[in-house]
């Protein structure tokens, strides 16, 4: 194996969990399909390359009228099939969660149990997707005791959603939600946020909100009145 695959399988190894179910499938998905193609065994699993069985059996049974060099051939492919085969299994199979694998033990081949994962929590995604969204348009600075748990709340659910579909939610939705849901009393912070020239990221933007004063002198009232850019903006909440 050349040095490129295994620093990729290494780097593959260190970022795979175990499959929990719809909400880490795409991620899940995306990192086991990569380490079965560096480990070349992708091919089993997709179908690609299928079990010489068929051919093997009518070599033997043709064994007396051809070639000892063509059983020794077709018994090779199958030996090389099987091989893959057991470590495709092996390696899906080693990262599946107990309660997943309770739920696919019977299954005898890697690509029947690959399918039945794909169909069981593909189908899953849409509904998991739908039901965590509405949870994040629901987060708000009221819904939370504190603007840590509102941050850390709405970076979770960012996360899992990401999991589901990777990059659905991107950075700057990320502080959109940030800035918007976290309520009227954070208006001069949010204002300052917003008219700051320096690159920003979700992260930074969170740990602002999360630490402000809570004494209302720093966070502003309802109805604050925010200067930003020269301009006096009046600010009510709906």
């Amino acid at each position: 194996m050349r040095e490129g695959q295994v620093k990729l399988i290494s780097k593959i190894f260190q970022e795979m969990l175990p499959l929990t179910g719809s909400d880490n499938f795409a991620t899940w998905k995306r990192l086991i399909t990569s380490y079965l193609k560096a480990r070349q065994v992708w091919d089993v699993v997709s179908g690609d390359l299928q079990r010489p069985d068929c051919l093997f059996k009518a070599v033997r049974q043709r064994a007396i009228d051809v070639r000892l060099e063509v059983e020794i051939q077709a018994f090779e492919r199958h030996r090389e099939w099987s091989r893959r085969e057991a470590e495709a299994y092996h390696t899906i199979f080693r990262y599946l969660s107990p309660n997943i694998s309770m739920h696919v033990v019977g299954l005898e081949t890697s690509r029947d149990l690959w399918n039945e994962l794909e169909e069981r929590y593909r189908r899953m995604e849409l509904a998991t997707f739908c039901e965590l969204f509405a949870q994040l348009r629901e987060t708000t600075g009221d819904s939370c005791a504190s603007a840590r748990e509102f941050v850390d709340r709405v970076r979770m659910l960012v996360h899992r959603l990401n999991a589901i579909a990777p990059g659905s939610i991107g950075d700057r939705a990320h502080i959109a939600m940030l800035l918007t849901q976290i309520g009227p009393e954070y208006i001069l912070i949010v204002d300052g946020i917003q008219n700051d020239k320096d690159p920003v990221n979700s992260t930074t933007i969170g740990n602002r909100l999360a630490n402000a004063e809570t004494d209302g002198t720093e966070k502003g009232l309802s109805h604050a009145t925010a200067r930003g850019n020269g301009t006096i903006c009046q600010y009510s909440p709906s």
